[in-house]
């Protein structure tokens, strides 16, 4: 019967019209809101990867709804849903808990290896590669999840993508092969003229997807407005907490001066080198506190926000020079938007177990980066071994996690590129590869917590490590005759 029952699937695959497709059903809702809260109309909505889009109604509603026939290797993570994408088998446990059996069948729907059968709890997971002895045919992975079944053709470049064993060996060895990984997400993506483009990843093609969108105009205030510079450049300081805090609660500190905005919402920048501009909120030296940096010559600015040790407040600059140049660094609007135990509650849904620790450490003031604090990494500690398998398979010994998410010690200390390459699990590529940043974060181990800041921030640069700024991806510029620098202060 169950022999029956692959050959159906077989069929149902063969005959949608591609070896490698599989059913998926989209089922996405939600509401779309501008930053004062009211529905928005005639918003696009829309995924990344499949062609769908919705608009939303008066009331700010869409629906994004279809069941779909499509390549497998173009289907990120749906519910209790598998995917075959470039040597590696890709799952998700969308129920709490789900007993998961992954098998090899050949085309007659004989069994030929079992890959594992054991029960996982809610998260997504991938099986690296690895030589299954097979011999030189094709064959079917057959998955379940739950109750949800799928088979999916294994073309001849992956017939041994797969740790197997006899059906006659015990099941569950790829239990030491087998990564609990981040969220696996396509991505919806909420765009209208005159508002700040929002995207959020999903891990799953059902259910709600909210979107705060901001008008971008309202954000940077009355740029007309901005006084001339005696010195190098004007800086701004906007208060974009919505209404946490007043213009007299939010404190900023640079050249020896500390005020408050409300005392002065502008300063008359000097040139300077390795310069801070620190923020407090509620009192000049209130916890809730963040900083951006800055070098300043009588004629170019160099300067970026940072998440290498934290996070704390959303910040956002915008740089504007005199001919014309206009570039804008650091958090989304939606950060700011958000109330603040959200951005926390979203952080710790999004990383894996190993990275929880770096929003409730210095909850409620910071999420801590990794290998600063948090202390899971730390030696004798839970995680402290994360990155070992991962290390020695790049031939790299002697060297410790936390190492390699402070980028410190021998070899990162002093190789910028290996050390964000290693962060970014791209290592293992060719050096080619290490700039391609479709390749970045897709396996465990990595660090989740930059990945998180990377998709919430402008553009997708950010700080998240120390040598983030390999391969151009730090919140990062440099610009000739800088005319202003508005900064952005949120809670």
């Amino acid at each position: 019967m169950f022999k029956e029952t692959i050959t159906m699937m077989l069929y149902g695959v063969l005959t949608a019209g591609s070896l490698t497709q599989v059913f998926s059903q989209v089922n996405i809702a939600g509401t779309v809101r501008d930053q004062n809260g009211a529905a928005m109309q005639g918003v696009a909505v829309s995924l990344s990867t499949i062609s769908m889009a919705a608009t939303t109604d008066a009331a700010g509603h869409y629906s994004l709804n279809s069941t779909l026939v499509k390549n497998a290797a173009d289907v990120r993570t749906a519910t209790n849903s598998a995917l075959l994408e470039k040597g590696m088998l890709k799952f998700r446990v969308n129920d709490n808990s789900a007993r998961v059996r992954i098998k090899i069948y050949d085309l007659l729907g004989n069994a030929i290896a079992s890959i594992m059968e054991k029960d996982l709890a809610q998260g997504n997971y991938s099986i690296p590669a690895a030589s299954a002895g097979l011999s030189s045919q094709l064959y079917l992975l057959n998955v379940k999840i739950g109750d949800n079944e799928s088979v999916m053709m294994m073309p001849v470049s992956q017939k041994k993508s797969f740790h197997g064993t006899s059906l006659a060996a015990s099941a569950g060895t790829a239990s030491n092969v087998l990564q609990k990984t981040a969220a696996l997400p396509d991505t919806v993506k909420a765009q209208k003229t005159g508002y700040s483009r929002e995207f959020k990843p999903i891990a799953s093609y059902t259910g709600t997807c909210d979107f705060i969108m901001t008008d971008t105009a309202w954000f940077w205030g009355n740029r007309a407005s901005i006084p001339a510079a005696s010195n190098v450049m004007t800086y701004v300081f906007l208060n974009r907490t919505y209404g946490a805090y007043t213009d007299a609660q939010i404190f900023w500190s640079t050249g020896g001066q500390t005020k408050s905005i409300a005392q002065a919402s502008t300063y008359d920048m000097p040139a300077n080198s390795s310069g801070r501009v620190n923020f407090n909120l509620g009192t000049s030296t209130g916890q809730y506190a963040e900083f951006m940096e800055h070098t300043i010559s009588a004629t170019v600015w160099n300067g970026n926000t940072t998440r290498v040790d934290a996070w704390a407040l959303p910040i956002v600059i915008r740089l504007h020079c005199k001919d014309g140049y206009d570039a804008i660094l650091g958090d989304q609007y939606h950060i700011f938007a958000m109330k603040r135990d959200s951005v926390f509650a979203m952080f710790k849904n999004y990383v894996p177990a190993e990275f929880q620790s770096c929003a409730t450490k210095g909850a409620p003031y910071r999420i801590i980066a990794p290998g600063k604090g948090e202390g899971a990494f730390d030696a004798g500690q839970p995680y402290a071994n994360y990155m070992n398998t991962y290390l020695t398979s790049l031939g790299i010994s002697g060297a410790t996690t936390n190492q390699v998410f402070s980028c410190a010690g021998n070899p990162f200390g002093s190789n910028a590129a290996l050390a964000g390459a290693v962060n970014r699990h791209v290592a293992q590529l060719p050096q080619a590869q290490w700039t391609d940043v479709t390749q970045y974060y897709k396996a465990a181990p990595a660090n989740y917590y930059a990945k998180f800041w990377h998709e919430q921030s402008i553009d997708n640069k950010c700080y998240g490590f120390a040598y983030d700024d390999a391969e151009g991806q730090a919140a990062y510029t440099s610009h000739a005759s800088p005319q202003y620098l508005i900064i952005a202060i949120g809670y």
